[in-house]
C-alpha cells in the first residue's frame, strides 16, 4: 500500500502531491531539524525520468521547504497529465506528511515550472505551518503525488530523520 493509498485518492486528478522537509535555520533547538533521508526515498512513479526531491522541516521554527527537479508531465500513456479536464497546464503537485495512519496534518500545492535546459518541471517552495510540531518529527511520512486521470506519474515517498 502507498501513501496515496492510504489517503483513499483524495488527491485531485492532476495534481502531484510532494511532501517537503522544511530547512532547519542554525539557530534552532538540536533535535528540531528533519529532512528527508535519502535512504528512505522511493519512487513508484510510472515516467522514465527520475525526479530528484528535498523536505526539510523545523518543529521549533515551523518552517518547512520542498524542492523537487526533473518531473515529467507525461504519463504512461504518453500524453500531458490531465487536470481538471485541461491538458495545458499550469501543472502542480500535492505533498502532505504525517506521522501516523489516520488525518493529515499537513498538505500543500506548488505550481511546477518548465525548466528550460531540458524541458523538464521544478517546483520550490517554503512556509511555516502552525502545527508543525504534530508532524514534524522523526519518522513521520513524506510523499509528493501527482496524478493524470487513474494513473500515478509521480508517486514519491520519503521518511524523516
Amino acid at each position: 500500500m502507498n501513501r496515496y493509498s492510504m489517503l483513499g485518492g483524495c488527491a485531485a486528478v492532476g495534481l502531484a502531491t510532494f511532501v517537503a522537509v522544511p530547512q532547519a535555520s542554525g539557530a534552532a533547538a538540536s533535535g528540531t531539524a528533519h529532512s528527508v533521508t535519502d535512504a528512505s526515498k522511493a519512487n513508484f512513479s510510472s515516467a522514465v525520468e527520475r525526479q530528484s526531491w528535498k523536505f526539510s522541516c523545523n518543529s521549533a521554527t515551523k518552517a518547512w521547504r520542498l524542492s523537487i527537479n526533473g518531473v515529467q508531465v507525461i504519463d504512461a500513456a504518453g500524453k500531458p497529465w490531465n487536470q481538471n479536464n485541461r491538458v495545458t497546464g499550469p501543472w502542480r503537485i500535492s505533498f502532505f506528511a504525517s506521522p501516523a495512519a489516520g488525518p493529515i496534518p499537513f498538505s500543500r500545492v506548488a505550481k511546477l515550472s518548465q525548466n528550460t535546459t531540458n524541458g523538464l518541471f521544478t517546483a520550490s517552495v517554503s512556509s511555516t505551518a502552525a502545527n508543525a510540531a504534530t508532524w514534524c518529527q522523526t519518522g513521520t511520512s513524506v510523499s509528493v503525488v501527482g496524478m493524470s486521470g487513474s494513473d500515478e506519474p509521480l508517486l514519491l515517498d520519503g521518511t524523516l530523520g
